[in-house]
């Protein structure tokens, strides 16, 4: 069974995803000793390569998959320092991910979730078709509510941040199911009571684990909890295997 890592990264008008994605990318092939490859599009490619940092990209990952994006779709809120800006980011095709991947078990991550320990390699040795995450740990203490549900009457929140999962039949519906919630978005909206102006993946591969787990909370086959941090830290220094930073509240 090919074993592998998987990103996805698509640069916006303020962002170098593919530039994130090449340190998170780095550190995933030096801890966890597995091939890793990224999905883009032509356009963010054709930018890095016209940057520093682009011969490491390159030497990084195996596979450079291409895929058509949507642009303007889905808008957030970026923090540098004091300034805050309302910017364009794409997130419509993570559940295109059972087709686009060159692997049998595929570990998907951000472009910007940093692996420091080689802990993830057990979860490879599971048997489990589907491994999620369900628990996260902000370090400064900043999570709501809705990060933990989908809704005040919604189920559980799992976090698409990064799920490792085998080429079956159970995953590939999972993963078609996820596709059909997405396209009718506003539609689970009002049957989940969730706030549809911001596509998410959390929210859509958690109404498609409820659907598949018969409508109950399931967390067997989950990762351990997850650290995060927000974009409003800054990052004071860094280490082989740690980041220090200044919270901002």
């Amino acid at each position: 069974m090919k074993q592998g890592i998987l990103l996805y990264a698509h640069n916006s008008s303020d962002v170098d995803y593919l530039k994130i994605a090449t340190v998170a990318g780095f550190l995933a092939k030096k801890n966890l000793n597995k091939s890793v490859s990224i999905i883009t599009d032509s356009d963010s490619l054709n930018f890095s390569k016209t940057q520093d940092y682009y011969k490491q990209f390159e030497s990084i990952f195996e596979h450079i998959i291409l895929t058509d994006i949507e642009h303007g779709k889905n808008y957030r809120n970026l923090h540098d320092g004091a300034e805050s800006k309302t910017v364009p980011f794409i997130n419509h095709n993570r559940p295109l991910v059972y087709d686009l991947t060159p692997y049998d078990q595929t570990l998907l991550i951000d472009a910007d979730f940093l692996i420091f320990t080689k802990n993830f390699n057990k979860y490879f040795d599971l048997d489990a078709n589907l491994i999620l995450c369900d628990e996260v740990y902000d370090i400064g203490s900043r999570l709501k509510y809705e990060d933990y549900y989908i809704s005040q009457t919604g189920p559980k929140m799992y976090w698409a941040t990064c799920m490792l999962f085998k080429k079956c039949e159970y995953v590939k519906i999972f993963f078609e199911l996820s596709k059909y919630i997405q396209e009718n978005y506003n539609y689970f909206a009002n049957v989940y009571n969730y706030n549809p102006k911001m596509y998410r993946n959390d929210v859509c591969i958690s109404i498609a684990k409820h659907i598949m787990d018969n409508f109950q909370n399931n967390d067997e086959n989950c990762f351990e909890r997850l650290n995060l941090t927000i974009d409003k830290d800054v990052l004071v220094s860094n280490k082989e295997n740690s980041l220090t930073f200044l919270l901002s509240y």
